[in-house]
């Protein structure tokens, strides 16, 4: 009797449990490395989880400070290689081998101290290692290096001692995903469970894992980075990637019935190159391109995704920066009718 008992408790919070899993959302977050998944995947959790407690971005302050020596390290490598640059000035030589010897250490770093900053701030007053920093899409360097050396300046209420990171650097702070990462959170009574995988080359085998009882994709693509290269392959435009992994995805038969949403992200970043810094889109590679005029290039942008749709399905597109609550509030706000009519289409019942 008591064996059956138990059987039977089990048989219930099983069916309860599948219950559960049919009617919460399932998000899966795809798209090349660098494209701002993860900071996506971030900001639904600053707007709609769990948020950051004081705990976690305790925890934020040497990754963040890590990305910020590191990156100087990066400017400083790719200017001894291919940018053939070098610094002039004295103090800026000196600043430089100060930042390396911190970068070569790999000791944890959990607050800038004086003599750090002010080498920072003397290479980023220095134009030669500025004209480097102006040449990234020749290297790699991450998006969120320009947003914490610019917050440099605020030192020690940014970085010293005893320094709190804010929400905004938290989400902004890129580290690479690997594996899986998953987030949880309830918005208009309704569960929700987003899947961020990583999107380099080497983790994109691991996406099938994630493939059932998906609601919705959400496809994302960095549309800054039209004139730089991959990290895994240097001979490889990032835009091509990302159409090419976009013309993969979207026209997967595990997601014939499955709405596309497609987030065309970092457009701060591509107006800020392309309007400010004047650079256009290749015309070898993309005829035809629009230039100076922002809005026309965002279309034409997103009619070279569109052209991969070869299953013509309905694609929602949208232009993000991810970086952004209010954007991505306002956008995600857009999303949830079509997921929600999805789900309930799908399971034949009103989520």
């Amino acid at each position: 009797m008591e064996e059956s008992n138990a059987n039977r408790m089990i048989e219930q919070q099983m069916a309860r449990d599948m219950e559960a899993d049919m009617s919460t959302i399932k998000l899966l977050l795809l798209g090349a490395g660098d494209s701002g998944k993860t900071t996506l995947r971030k900001q639904m959790r600053n707007l709609f989880g769990r948020g950051f407690t004081k705990e976690m971005r305790q925890e934020f302050i040497p990754v963040i400070l890590s990305l910020l020596v590191t990156g100087f390290e990066d400017v400083f490598e790719a200017m001894q290689g291919q940018l053939k640059i070098e610094l002039t000035n004295g103090d800026s030589k000196a600043a430089a081998a100060k930042i390396m010897d911190v970068a070569k250490s790999q000791k944890k770093i959990v607050a800038l101290d004086d003599g750090l900053v002010k080498a920072m701030m003397t290479l980023l007053a220095d134009p030669v290692f500025m004209q480097a920093v102006s040449r990234k899409n020749e290297y790699q360097l991450q998006d969120c290096w320009g947003t914490f050396a610019d917050e440099v300046k605020g030192y020690p209420a940014w970085g010293g001692p005893g320094w709190l990171p804010s929400i905004d650097d938290c989400v902004a702070c890129r580290v690479r995903t690997t594996g899986i990462q998953e987030e949880s959170f309830v918005l208009d009574n309704v569960p929700f469970r987003v899947f961020d995988v990583g999107g380099q080359r080497a983790e994109r085998r691991k996406w099938i894992h994630c493939f059932d009882n998906v609601t919705a994709v959400i496809f994302v693509a960095a549309i800054s980075e039209y004139d730089q290269m991959l990290f895994e392959d240097r001979k490889k435009n990032r835009l091509e990637e990302a159409l090419d992994l976009f013309e993969e995805v979207c026209n997967l038969p595990v997601f014939e019935k499955i709405d596309m949403i497609l987030f065309l992200n970092k457009r701060d970043l591509f107006e800020k190159k392309f309007l400010v810094q004047g650079i256009p889109l290749d015309p070898v590679k993309y005829p035809g391109a629009p230039t100076g005029d922002v809005k026309a290039c965002l279309a034409f942008i997103e009619k070279l995704f569109l052209a991969r749709n070869s299953k013509k399905k309905k694609i929602h597109v949208h232009v993000t920066t991810a970086t952004s609550p209010d954007n991505i509030k306002h956008v995600f706000d857009a999303c949830k009718n079509i997921i929600l009519d999805s789900a309930m289409q799908a399971s034949g019942f009103r989520v």
